[in-house]
């Protein structure tokens, strides 16, 4: 077997058998973003190099180099944008303020503007739910999946039993088992669906309050910003917990947005206002 293709398994191991709970993070350099006053809303990581995000402020796209900060390319959007979402390593769906989803492709490291649709809601998060879109969205709040042409295919009721189920709902994380996991900043909830929007879990606590950015490590560990008490928590599933990982002694300060490197062990994390710097920690 070849080393490539050796590291690249042992990566995947490690991804998938991982117990963040007994991982000790350590602080590693910052990554400090070379293009000044990029005010972050949100981030993903498109490649092992790479980071698209998103800056409300200046409205636009900017792709970084994620080892040294460098700005590779940037475009600016006719809206505010929302969330980002990679569909591959070539192309990135954006929501934005004005009720649409931008696609963006990526060519040689450049941004540059495709398609979009419009979305008669407004909408707020995405993430990819096999060939289709999850998106989160309110007037009226709620969670739909749509094709991706923006077609509706199905949507959930916000009054279920008696209770409404969401208030604001946010960002959303789609791990590969095809669940669904939703924050609500309103109702301090995370709320886990199956593919046809039916509720299989709720999540929440003390420590989880006004709820954001989320991502999964695995089908079983996902990891979500918890802003208002600037924590970092660890979602399991399995044994239906919430574990705080990360807080304000680590430098955490109004968490909303993550990425993780599977390749490098390594998580990003951004804090709201956070302008041209990113704190990073290593899995170890």
């Amino acid at each position: 077997m070849d080393t490539e293709k050796s590291c690249y398994i042992n990566m995947l191991v490690f991804v998938l058998f991982i117990d963040l709970s007994a991982t000790t993070l350590v602080p590693v350099p910052n990554l400090t973003l070379e293009t000044q006053n990029i005010n972050i809303f949100c981030m993903t990581l498109v490649s092992q190099n790479t980071i698209i995000f998103s800056d409300g402020v200046n409205v636009k796209l900017i792709l970084i180099d994620k080892d040294i900060g460098s700005e590779l390319s940037a475009v600016t959007l006719p809206e505010c944008p929302r969330v980002i979402c990679k569909i591959d390593n070539k192309r990135v769906v954006a929501t934005t303020s004005e009720k649409s989803v931008r696609f963006i492709s990526l060519n040689d490291n450049a941004l540059c503007i495709d398609t979009a649709f419009n979305i008669d809601v407004d909408i707020f998060g995405i993430a990819g739910l096999a060939n289709d879109f999850v998106i989160s969205h309110e007037s009226p709040a709620g969670v739909s999946i749509i094709s991706n042409e923006g077609r509706q295919i199905h949507t959930t009721d916000n009054v279920i039993a008696g209770r409404h189920v969401f208030k604001n709902p946010r960002r959303i994380a789609t791990p590969p088992d095809d669940t669904i996991y939703v924050t609500d900043r309103g109702t301090h909830e995370i709320i886990r669906f199956d593919a046809s929007l039916k509720i299989l879990q709720t999540f929440s606590g003390d420590t989880l309050r006004y709820p954001v950015g989320i991502i999964y490590i695995n089908t079983d560990q996902l990891l979500v910003c918890s802003r208002n008490t600037d924590n970092i928590i660890l979602i399991r599933p399995s044994t239906n917990s919430m574990t705080v990982l990360l807080d304000k002694q680590h430098g955490i300060y109004r968490p909303t947005s993550l990425g993780f490197c599977k390749e490098e062990k390594k998580l990003f994390i951004a804090s709201h206002g956070t302008i041209n710097s990113v704190l990073a920690f290593k899995l170890t």
